[in-house]
């Protein structure tokens, strides 16, 4: 019984399956055909793929928030790879940090590690909505947790009652031009369909 087989969530996939985000220009190892980062529903999905002929004892997948510093979020045991033909193998980290770019490389049982890839995780998923940064100076940006496709409107309010601003964009996020305002807290409602997002941030 193959290594994958025993372990369920390192799950083999064609090569058109998914649409892979390729982001590092480094030289990639000997031992991989393909290496692919892709944000999914607040997880990032692993997707690699051995050569056939390359073998190694044990895989590493490691993150990092700088690419400097790395630490492991997953492991796969044993012999990995195979001699007569190529083997992919599919990682979901399930616990990467929300908004920020993450950097990922995989360790080749002592035969060295990857080139690093990076990904711009930009969806919400502890939320319905959030913008950031608050505070804010300059441009924020309010995130929506619905579909990439939707159209939305939001408005700006002052905390004094006073409209500061009003926008209709597409998708789920847009980005927010705050030069100007005074500072203090402004509230945000934003609206799409049956569904309505209420929030406040400060500006400097």
């Amino acid at each position: 019984m193959k290594l994958r087989e025993l372990f369920p969530q390192f799950i083999c996939c064609a090569l058109w399956a998914l649409p892979f985000s390729f982001h590092a220009q480094a030289q990639e190892h000997p031992f991989l055909s393909r290496f692919g980062l892709l944000e999914g529903d607040g997880q990032v999905i692993i997707d690699w793929t051995m050569i056939a002929g390359s073998t190694c004892d044990g895989i590493v997948i490691e993150r990092s928030l700088d690419s400097i510093l790395f630490e492991p979020v997953g492991r796969i045991f044993g012999l990995c790879g195979a001699i007569a033909e190529p083997v992919e193998y599919r990682y979901v980290d399930g616990d990467p940090p929300e908004f920020r770019k993450v950097y990922y490389r995989i360790e080749l049982g002592g035969n060295g590690y990857s080139s690093i890839r990076s990904i711009l995780l930009e969806r919400l998923f502890s939320a319905e909505h959030l913008f950031v940064p608050s505070p804010v100076s300059g441009v924020g940006v309010l995130l929506l947790r619905v579909p990439p496709e939707t159209v939305f409107s939001v408005e700006f309010w002052s905390a004094s009652g006073m409209l500061q601003y009003r926008v209709e964009a597409r998708g789920s996020r847009v980005e927010v031009p705050t030069d100007g305002w005074e500072p203090g807290t402004y509230l945000y409602k934003a609206s799409t369909g049956g569904q309505r997002f209420v929030g406040r941030f400060v500006v400097l």
